[in-house]
């Protein structure tokens, strides 16, 4: 999350578009918690986003990987001893069991996803502060102790 705010901080003050420093009008020696927020919030969805979805989609998937587990530990045994086995198998086989997760859990995923899109449509993109945000992100406990604007000012002037 700092290294968000700071990326975000680095690519404006930096930014020799006239098209960034015009989404973001802002004195960078007079910054406020609100422009910090405005210059923000499209990553800060994004990632939210895109967590929210891995999140989704890994559940099913550890779920199904413990419940195998003790039917294929004699596997397990001959998979760790071919550890030195390329990457390009590694993603396949990956692939392929991710392929099976989303197949056999449609439906209950299906609902998730749409639980997801009316949450970012109706609570996410709809936030005015970080603290909002944080709250409805479920992100709170990744702020250091104190208050999320105290946080982000931190991380903004570091």
């Amino acid at each position: 999350l700092k290294r968000l705010i700071r990326v975000t901080r680095d690519t404006i003050n930096t930014a020799p578009a006239p098209a960034i420093a015009a989404s973001v009008p802002f004195d960078p020696t007079t910054i406020d918690e609100s422009q910090i927020f405005e210059a923000c919030r499209p990553a800060m969805l994004f990632f939210t986003l895109v967590d929210r979805i891995q999140t989704i989609v890994k559940k099913p998937a550890e779920a199904a990987g413990s419940s195998s587990s003790s039917s294929s530990s004699s596997s397990s045994s001959s998979s760790s001893s071919s550890s030195s086995s390329s990457s390009e198998g590694d993603a396949s086989g990956w692939v392929s069991q991710m392929k099976l997760v989303l197949v056999g859990h449609a439906p209950k995923l299906q609902g998730e996803f749409k639980s997801l899109v009316g949450t970012f449509e109706d609570e996410l993109v709809v936030a005015e502060s970080f603290s909002e945000f944080f709250d409805i992100a479920e992100l709170l406990g990744d702020v250091a102790p104190g208050s999320p604007d105290e946080f982000i000012m931190a991380a903004w002037k570091a």
